[in-house]
């Protein structure tokens, strides 16, 4: 594992940011992210990436080995690799595409100006009450129900 501190400039100041690499090769600026999973077919690993949030990861990584090393920026690349845990231990080592890498440096981007905003005004975002636990769309279409229909 490698450790990068590095500041971010945002539109409310500077913000100090981390990151914890797990494989990283300084000379070639190529990224290895170890990721255990249930499964590691491919469509698998894409709700995995969604649903843990690996653009933003891709993004944050990415700007941590850059800043630490800025003559490799714009050349970073990073894989995931989604392994098994039992028998046989299949692994896939799969590249981010573009789209991804794009959503990824703009949640980042959103992410560093929401944070330098609440810590400079000290004010941070809460969730609103009296909400109800309602499943996704896919869940209930899976149980045929209808979009809009009562229950």
């Amino acid at each position: 594992e490698a450790v990068i501190e590095w500041s971010e400039v945002t539109e409310h100041g500077d913000v100090l940011c981390r990151a914890m690499l797990d494989h990283v090769w300084l000379d070639t600026g190529r990224i290895l992210d170890l990721k255990i999973v249930r499964s590691a077919e491919h469509s698998a690993c894409e709700r995995a990436a969604d649903s843990y949030g690996y653009p933003l990861q891709h993004a944050v990584y990415t700007a941590a080995l850059e800043a630490l090393r800025p003559e490799i920026v714009g050349r970073v690349e990073m894989d995931f690799a989604f392994c098994e845990p039992y028998a046989p231990y299949a692994v896939n080592v799969l590249p981010a595409d573009g789209i991804f890498r794009e959503i990824g440096r703009r949640e980042w981007a959103r992410s560093l100006n929401t944070w330098a905003g609440c810590v400079r005004r000290d004010q941070w975002p809460d969730y609103p009450r009296n909400q109800r636990l309602n499943l996704p769309v896919w869940r209930l279409r899976r149980e045929g129900y209808a979009a809009g229909e009562e229950i």
